[in-house]
């Protein structure tokens, strides 16, 4: 993200160069990536963000998956009941994060620009 297609330097590198000592410089820097997606901290705000579906959807599925073992196999002992109840979040969870991730790739792809001839 230091230098643009065209070969010119981006908004942080330029600031970074004509910045003195107590300007706003960086503070104007950061604000104005907030939102990128392609900045270092993307995926986890992304994931911060998902982390309430990602635990709540999780709990429910194993509630889920206990519940049935215990409705329908009343003869198992309770390391069984407690693995199906994990193997069942998981089978919620990481398929749920897998897409966040795929998503967060499709977001910060760079687009098939047309490439200019260099002089």
């Amino acid at each position: 993200m230091s230098r643009l297609d065209d070969g010119d330097e981006a908004l942080a590198l330029a600031l970074g160069y004509e910045s003195k000592p107590g300007d706003r410089s960086l503070a104007e820097v950061f604000d104005h990536y907030v939102g990128e997606a392609r900045v270092s901290k993307g995926l986890w705000h992304s994931f911060d963000q998902g982390k309430k579906i990602l635990v709540l959807g999780g709990l429910l599925f194993a509630m889920a998956g206990v519940w049935f073992v215990t409705i329908y196999l009343p003869e198992s002992d309770n390391i069984t009941i407690f693995a199906i109840g994990l193997l069942s979040a998981l089978l919620f969870v990481v398929p749920v994060f897998l897409v966040g991730l795929l998503i967060h790739r499709f977001k910060t792809r760079k687009s098939n620009r047309t490439q200019t001839p260099s002089k």
